[in-house]
This record gives C-alpha cells, structure tokens and sequence, in this order.
C-alpha cells in the first residue's frame, strides 16, 4: 500500500496549492495610508500616501474642479497648490486592488470674523479657543493632542458675525474615545443669515457613535 499513498501525496499538494492561489487572487488590498498638515491651505499643501508592501504600487487621481489627471503611480509627497480632490488606492498583480479612498483639500483665506456667542471650552482640552476655528491646524486621534477644541456641555452654541465670502464648505472634524469618556455630538445643526436678515438652515448631521470600537475614532463631516 505505501506506493499509493506515495502517488497520492504529490496530487494532495498539488491541489492545495491550486486552492490558495485561488484564494490569494480574491484577496484585497488595504487602501494607502495619508498623511497631511492640515486640509485646508493657503499656498501648498502635501499629501504623502505610505503602503509598505513588497511589489505593490500606489496609485492616485487628482481633480481640481472639471479638470482630472487620472492613474497617475505615487513616488513622492503630492503637492496641491489649488482646492481639489485627491483619489487614491493601493494595487498589486496578485491581488485584488484596494477600495478607493478620498481627500478633500481646500485653498482658503484667512477669515476675518467676530464671534459673538460660543460655549466655553472645558479646561483639560482648551484648544486654542476661538483661534482653534480657522487656525487651520488638525489633531491627531490622541486625546492629549493640544488642538483639540473640548466641551463638556451638552449643548455647544457658536454664532459668528463674519464678514460676507462665499461659502464653499464647512467641515468640522471628530474624535470618540469612549475609553477616554470622549463621545461625538449627537447632532449638528447649522444655519445661516445674510446682510438682508435672510436664513437658511441646512440639512441636521446626526452622528451614531462607534458602538464596537471602544478606541480613538476621528472623521471629518
């Protein structure tokens, strides 16, 4: 009986490694990791993309308005010098591409504004107060991290008396960590008013917390 078994080894091999080259094709790609100084800019910003895998490359897609540069390969820190979407994905031979990912940049002005309400600030994550709204500087998913602007209330009021500028978007970044007793607004709500007294709210932004994820989460809205 030995030789059978002898003959049956190789083709029992032979198989196996059919079925995990098989697998190995389906198999995805995690996206890039970015990194960024801050999204909004006044002259450059840089986004540098990092996926250390052997034989893998980067790809990525800039946009600014109708104009897109598209399957361009990452080699170096992107430089943006205008308001723009960056695309971008992780790609192998042997394996299925990653999921596209996206980054909004936006080229601003300083805005000149004077605010005329806003709840104070708790004391542990201070920020840099009424200067932590268009310092433009971004914090990381440490709660330690003195750019965070905190509050303990629960209900946080901002009303600014800007100058008149057309408004092409507001983006108010997150953290949860409920470990660390840090949560997300429960909701977001935003409204306007012109030099005539005219209003205009916009769309409620309800957030639902990271039931399963008892770490630091951060995200843009």
């Amino acid at each position: 009986m030995m030789p059978i078994y002898r003959l049956m080894l190789p083709f029992i091999f032979l198989l196996c490694g059919g079925l995990s080259l098989q697998a190995q094709e389906q198999l995805q790609l995690a996206p890039p990791l970015i990194r960024y100084d801050s999204l909004f800019f006044s002259d450059t910003a840089y986004a540098e993309l990092i996926f250390g895998m052997p034989g893998a490359a980067i790809k990525f897609e800039l946009q600014f308005g109708s104009v897109k540069f598209t399957n361009q390969t990452y080699s170096a820190p992107i430089k943006i010098h205008r308001s723009a979407t960056l695309y971008y994905w992780t790609t192998h031979p042997d394996y299925k591409a990653s999921k596209i990912q996206e980054a909004n940049f936006f080229q601003r002005s300083k805005a000149n504004f004077t605010v005329l309400d806003m709840t104070a600030p708790n004391a542990l994550h201070p920020g840099n107060n009424v200067e932590s709204l268009s310092d433009d500087l971004k914090a990381d998913k440490s709660v330690t991290d003195p750019n965070w602007l905190g509050f303990s209330d629960s209900m946080v009021v901002l009303r600014i008396a800007p100058e008149e500028w057309p408004l092409e978007a507001l983006v108010l970044s997150t953290l949860e960590h409920q470990e660390a007793s840090v949560f997300l607004p429960r909701r977001v709500e935003v409204s306007a008013v012109d030099h005539k007294g005219n209003s205009t709210a916009f769309p409620t932004i309800v957030l639902e917390p990271e039931i399963r994820n008892p770490g630091p989460s951060y995200q843009l809205i």
